[in-house]
């Protein structure tokens, strides 16, 4: 392979402090099972030129909001699609869509897990699930998926995402949407932009991390748009943030009609990979139409921070050994 994957992952748990007025977000190493492993270092993966050295690889994926890959090495054979969020599938004979997943990612920085979200779990599996059907959630099908970034609440939030499809949907329609920001952000007056750069808004826990905590949490107030060296990057979802005022609620609102007039989409098929900028843009995914018939359409799915890429304490085969500390978004929201 390419890259040595790696036998150890950072996995990141919250607390709330004794008043219960700070919370924060610890990361633990966690090492992986034998099986594991094994998904990591299944076969010779053979990547296709342009990508076959590793500077090469880096370069291809730092440079957009955005990088698509197509024509991956794919498993030979496949199991029925799994349930979404299932995380356990040791019925696959090969592993070479995990590989591809966790192997190429690691060009951008470590593979995260976060430990109150689906278990723990550090690959996500992304397929329909009969009761979330009509759900906004990456479960859901029905509806379309509001634009978003991921894990907005928290400011140890993923750099990246990485997707690759393992099998498309039955009738070839569903889409995962894109939009740069920064594209966005040129139909916007200036007001907007200084309202939206102002700490007005706020954003709750997924979902997902509601069981391990009793309900939601909701983060002190944090701009959604932000500047650096003049250029924008911006931490919402449509569907976990609010406005906390009219003002706000309309520049909001502006926002999501300049993301849509620019959103862009890909139809994934097997061996698609997809890298997305957790800062740089926004995604979504539109409506399909399941079978439940074990082909549904199967995406796989790692959370990325780039920060801890140079540690000195990584090794030079990307074994992971950091223990940090980092403090969930409390209005200190950035990039």
């Amino acid at each position: 392979m390419l890259y040595p994957s790696i036998s150890k992952l950072m996995c990141a748990n919250f607390s709330t402090d004794s008043n219960g007025e700070k919370t924060r977000l610890t990361h633990k190493t966690i090492r992986l099972s034998d099986f594991e492993s094994k998904k990591m270092f299944d076969a010779v993966i053979r990547l296709p030129d342009p990508y076959q050295s590793k500077s090469k690889l880096e370069k291809h994926l730092s440079l957009s909001y955005l990088t698509a890959m197509q024509s991956m090495p794919t498993d030979p054979d496949l199991p029925e699609t799994p349930m979404a969020d299932q995380g356990d599938i040791s019925n696959k004979s090969t592993f070479v869509s995990e590989g591809l997943l966790t192997g190429l990612s690691q060009a951008l920085g470590d593979v995260v897990c976060y430990e109150d979200e689906r278990g723990g779990t550090y690959l996500h599996n992304v397929a329909p699930a009969k009761e979330e059907v009509g759900k906004l959630s990456s479960g859901g099908s029905k509806r379309k998926l509001k634009l978003h970034t991921e894990l907005s609440f928290f400011q140890s939030r993923p750099d990246f995402l990485s997707l690759i499809c393992v099998k498309k949907d039955h009738d070839s329609v569903a889409e995962t949407t894109f939009v740069d920001v920064e594209q966005a952000v040129q139909l916007l007056s200036k007001s907007t932009i200084q309202l939206l750069q102002s700490k007005r808004f706020i954003h709750r826990t997924p979902d997902s991390f509601h069981k391990a905590h009793n309900g939601e949490i909701w983060s002190s107030p944090t701009p959604v748009l932000f500047s650096r060296n003049g250029q924008y990057f911006a931490n919402l979802s449509f569907v976990f943030s609010k406005a906390l005022d009219s003002e706000a609620e309309t520049a909001l609102a502006l926002f999501e009609e300049a993301l849509d007039a620019r959103e862009q989409s890909v139809k994934l098929t097997p061996g698609d990979f997809l890298v997305i900028d957790n800062h740089k843009a926004l995604h979504s995914r539109r409506p399909f139409i399941p079978k439940f018939d074990g082909q549904d359409r199967w995406l796989q799915r790692v959370f990325i921070l780039s920060a801890l890429k140079n540690n000195p304490d990584v090794s030079e085969n990307y074994f992971r050994n950091i223990i940090t500390k980092g403090i969930l978004d409390t209005g200190k929201a950035g990039v």
